[in-house]
């Protein structure tokens, strides 16, 4: 997978869930990678021998999650950490800028 499909995959994860936390944008990338048969329970074989195996997210594609999420803070300030008065700080982050975002996903069509 490559980064630009990966700002997809959170770009529109975040439109749709402005208010979140990393790892909610995390298991968004897995549902995506699962779906797909990259990562979860992966079944092979034919018709007289199945095995399944339970794959994890490789390293480079959880590495490339990280770079997005702060790419989008830092160099792109489309969202900052916390959600409220309670929670300002990291893990939790919310889109900032929503106008930006929908901005940035139309380079991604």
């Amino acid at each position: 997978m490559e980064k630009k499909e990966m700002i997809k995959i959170i770009l529109n994860y975040l439109e749709r869930n402005p208010f979140t936390q990393t790892g909610g944008i995390e298991s968004a990338v897995h549902a995506v990678l699962t779906e797909r048969g990259i990562m979860g329970e992966i079944t092979t074989g034919n018709q007289y021998m199945r095995t399944t195996r339970q794959e994890r997210i490789p390293n480079n594609l959880a590495l490339l999650i990280n770079e997005v999420i702060y790419d989008l803070m830092y160099s792109e300030r489309i969202i900052t950490p916390g959600v409220n008065r309670d929670n300002l700080g990291l893990p939790f982050v919310h889109v900032s800028n929503m106008e930006k975002l929908i901005e940035k996903k139309k380079e991604y069509v």
